[in-house]
């Protein structure tokens, strides 16, 4: 191991695939971060060129090797962490892409989700299960949708000659030359197919989602190794010794190991997750209950609430609407007006998730006038995700016998001043923003390094974790609760108004079937 120096990680998130080494005191000695194309067939359809991630992933970790002048043979592990629900299927011989990947954010299967909640049984059993809800965010309908639509897909269930996973799956297949099919628990928690309690690929699920085990990965515990990446990647094999969904490996790289500690990590969107320990508790409130990460001597489970549209809503502000420039800008914007001119924004892009479960509410903007101007619209916007963060923070502190008495924070929109600052007003508690901004790719280095004994520190995580800045609240209960009334009063207009343009439901039958 003397000559072994680093751990290499892969965080394979929504927008960008980012690679980075860590030394063996935890510290990032090069990084790397590669785009790539967000593919939108329709108005609510989110697609990924499997293919295209890639070969971005390879061209990352090379370019990451060379500017650090790292060769193969000083990296001792590699951590991967991935976007989660993600999910791609592709033909188990040639190991082509069937698809492009249909990702979290994807609504396509709302219609079908609507359906199997009418089965109040089927629902409740998902639940009792899965620790989720039946919705299109997670894998099961993705999958469903895959086969039903995409002929070249059905061909290959045919002849079962397919292979389906969440994004960390194929590029560890296809790092590893093929040789490893694999996920974790973490992963596996969100797919809709899960037992957590048990462990195992659901088999009434699979039957209900006419999928069969032999397509999906092997599950194994998030810390350990689980494949070798191939010479043919950078001329070296390297064990592969963790795997995480990235939302739980920011959690681990806040350090938040004991029960009580949650984080938020604000990218595309806004994810609140709470330790709740190693025992199954069913969340309430609109909460879901996924794994945390786990080993060889057991599971740890988290509450998790999320906020669809946090992120995506600034790029839709530049994009969509031509605001501003620069998402960087909003935070300029926002602080120029003392308020939002009576403006308040529902960022319900695609439906509101936690604590709501509700894919028909869109979108608004409420109380327009004549002196609305660009500040008042990037100020509503930034205020709007603060207050769905918020809706998450409540039903957390519902659901468990504690309260949480503060917050890590991390992702791209934490460089918002603004945001960060009206965010822990509107919270009451503090928010801590660690030095370290990239907490995901820290959670996993540090799990992979773990597996290996490669930290010579068993408190190493912890001393890497340094608060940059702690933002206070500066407002009283009685303002923060009056503007977070006012703003649910737009929500519930949102929500009737949505209701009153949604069709009704198709008379198809569901799409589950047999025993469950």
């Amino acid at each position: 191991m003397k000559t072994k120096r680093f751990i290499l990680t892969i965080d394979q998130g929504t927008t960008f695939t980012k690679t980075f080494l860590f030394d063996n005191h935890l510290d990032v000695a090069a990084g790397n971060t590669a785009r790539h194309s967000q593919i939108n067939p329709q108005a609510g359809w989110v697609e990924h060129d499997g293919r295209e991630i890639l070969d971005r992933t390879i061209a990352s970790i090379r370019a990451t090797m060379k500017s650090a002048n790292v060769k193969a043979s000083e990296i001792a592990a590699i951590g991967i962490s991935n976007q989660g629900e993600t999910i791609i299927a592709w033909d188990a011989t040639t190991g082509k892409p069937l698809h492009n990947a249909i990702v979290w954010q994807d609504r396509r299967t709302a219609k079908v989700c609507d359906q199997l909640r009418s089965d109040s049984t089927f629902a409740r059993k998902v639940r009792e299960r899965t620790g989720l809800f039946v919705d299109p965010y997670f894998s099961a309908t993705k999958l469903q949708w895959l086969m039903k639509h995409v002929p070249a897909i059905s061909r290959a269930a045919r002849k079962n000659n397919i292979l389906m996973g969440t994004m960390d799956s194929w590029l560890v297949w296809n790092l590893s030359g093929r040789k490893a099919f694999v996920t974790d628990h973490s992963t596996a928690s969100r797919t809709m197919l899960f037992n957590i309690k048990t462990l195992r690929w659901d088999r009434g699920l699979l039957s209900a989602f006419n999928v069969k085990q032999n397509w999906l990965p092997d599950v194994r515990p998030s810390k350990g190794i689980c494949g070798v990446l191939s010479p043919s990647v950078i001329g070296g094999e390297i064990p592969i010794t963790a795997l995480l969904c990235d939302q739980q490996a920011a959690l681990l790289g806040h350090g938040c190991v004991h029960v009580g500690q949650a984080k938020c990590t604000y990218g595309t969107g806004a994810f609140l997750l709470l330790n709740v320990g190693d025992t199954f508790i069913r969340a309430g409130n609109g909460l879901l209950t996924s794994i945390a990460w786990s080993t060889d001597k057991g599971v740890q489970y988290v509450y998790d609430g999320g906020v669809h549209s946090a992120g995506s809503a600034i790029d839709w502000l530049r994009d969509g609407l031509g605001i501003v420039r620069h998402a960087s800008e909003t935070d300029k914007l926002a602080s120029s007006v003392d308020s939002t001119g009576g403006l308040s924004f529902v960022p319900a892009l695609t439906g509101r998730a936690s604590p709501y479960s509700d894919s028909t509410v869109r979108g608004c903007f409420l109380g327009l006038n004549s002196r609305t101007s660009r500040a008042h619209i990037a100020r509503a916007v930034l205020e709007g995700i603060a207050f769905r963060v918020r809706d998450v923070f409540e039903a957390m502190n519902s659901s468990w016998p504690g309260k949480i008495s503060s917050l890590y924070v991390d992702g791209g929109l934490t460089q918002n001043r603004f945001l960060m600052e009206f965010q822990a007003d509107i919270l009451g508690i503090p928010l801590k923003l660690p030095r370290m901004s990239e907490s995901t790719s820290l959670g996993v280095a540090y799990l992979a390094g773990s597996a290996i004994n490669f930290w010579n520190d068993k408190k190493i995580l912890q001393k890497k974790n340094i608060i940059r800045r702690v933002y206070v609240p500066q407002i009283s209960k009685t303002e923060r609760d009056r503007k977070y009334q006012k703003w649910k009063n737009a929500v519930a207009a949102a929500a009737t108004y949505s209701r009153s343009k949604s069709t009704r439901l198709q008379n198809s039958p569901l799409i589950h079937s047999g025993r469950f």
